[in-house]
């Protein structure tokens, strides 16, 4: 181990985390390491700082050589993290000097790559492909996981050990891989079907949709008569299927069924529907500013899963109102950070226009896109900032 002359200011300015990593840097690099977790640090404490951003000012500031800048990032990248010498030998091993070299041909490769993929990955492991173009969105997203591990931890904790429960009759499963693997989007002949990019999304969202909708509680039955895992109405129940409401709250494999064909009768009436659907003017406006890929991949899943709380028909009123505001066509916002703007402008403009869209319908997809991160990510449970 090496010595220290302020081994505990150390140790308390870097976090354990950092400290594990600082114990593998190279002895002539310790000085400016510890610098530089110092200044990474003060940025990652200054509310709605740019915490990747920081991070790349942070190794430009320090005067070290090529290779010790890959230790410097990758000792960072654990001080970002999960506070536990697991976590630092974890970032550690994510960024290599191989990969890095490889991609720093053009000079400025160890600024550009040392540990931004790292620091991402801790954050929240795959946010940064889910909703790579959404900086409020990923902004809320990251605050929402402290708001789950915090305000909601007692009751997240509960949700975690339900779902862990086996099903009857599938006991090699839990409840919540399920629910992941067990949905099918089944093609319909009047509402089409939902585009593969879209039920991919919505399969990873699904399991974090039952933390919010009833913590895992499948006896819980709602002031609406929503009952199940899924809280699903009568009303839907009786719409999507033949069976019973009583046959679906017993049953985790009726529930999953009919939320498949929600999600394929949502589509169809948010976007086909001539009496309740966004229109032909919305329409054209989102797939003029979207890719196919982009559209179905980061928009559509989050509308569909908000019309799961506000109905299908609900949240296309929203859409087609947004659209009908001439600056909102002026603007190029795509993805999670359109479905983002449209949301807030949906809550603050509710009471001039009539709308019951308000800060439960606002904030309940964010909410599931955080849950769902935890869920994947077992190292964010738990963890704040």
């Amino acid at each position: 181990m090496k010595e220290s002359k302020n081994f505990k200011l150390r140790q308390t300015e870097i976090g354990p985390g950092g400290y594990a990593a600082y114990e593998r840097v190279e002895p002539n690099a310790v000085d400016e390491f510890i610098e530089g977790a110092k200044k990474v640090t003060r940025y990652i404490a200054q509310e709605g700082s740019d915490r990747t951003e920081g991070v790349r000012e942070a190794i430009k500031a320090t005067a070290l050589t090529d290779d010790q800048r890959i230790a410097l990032g990758n000792a960072l990248a654990a001080a970002l993290a999960v506070a536990t010498p697991n976590a630092a030998e974890t970032a550690f091993d994510t960024t290599t000097t191989e990969t890095v070299s490889k991609s720093s041909q053009n000079g400025r490769g160890y600024v550009e790559r040392i540990s931004l993929p790292t620091v991402d990955s801790f954050l929240s492991k795959e946010a940064h492909v889910h909703y790579e173009d959404s900086g409020r969105f990923q902004n809320e997203l990251r605050e929402r996981i402290d708001w789950w591990n915090t305000n909601m931890q007692e009751y997240f904790v509960s949700s975690l050990e339900l779902a862990d429960k086996p099903v009857v009759g599938a006991d090699s499963m839990s409840r919540e891989e399920y629910i992941r693997s067990q949905v099918v989007f089944e093609e319909h002949p009047t509402w089409g079907s939902l585009p593969e990019a879209t039920q991919d999304e919505i399969r990873r969202l699904l399991p974090a949709l039952a933390v919010q909708e009833s913590g895992y509680h499948n006896g819980l039955v709602s002031k609406n008569g929503a009952v199940g895992i899924l809280q699903q109405i009568p009303d839907a129940i009786t719409h999507l299927s033949d069976y019973s409401v009583q046959e679906v709250q017993r049953s985790l494999k009726k529930q999953v069924e009919i939320a498949g064909r929600y999600f394929i009768n949502a589509r169809y009436v948010m976007f086909d529907s001539e009496r309740f659907g966004i229109g032909e003017s919305a329409k054209s406006e989102l797939l003029s500013r979207h890719s196919q890929e982009s559209f179905e991949r980061d928009f559509l899943p989050l509308v569909l899963v908000n019309g799961y709380n506000v109905g299908p028909a609900g949240m296309a009123r929203e859409i087609r109102e947004y659209f009908e505001v001439p600056e909102h066509k002026e603007n190029d916002l795509t993805g999670a950070e359109l479905y983002y703007d449209i949301i807030n402008w949906s809550r603050e403009t509710k009471e001039v226009r009539g709308s019951s869209f308000g800060d439960d319908a606002r904030n309940y997809v964010v909410k599931i896109a955080a849950a769902a991160e935890i869920l994947e990510n077992p190292e964010l449970r738990g963890r704040v900032g």
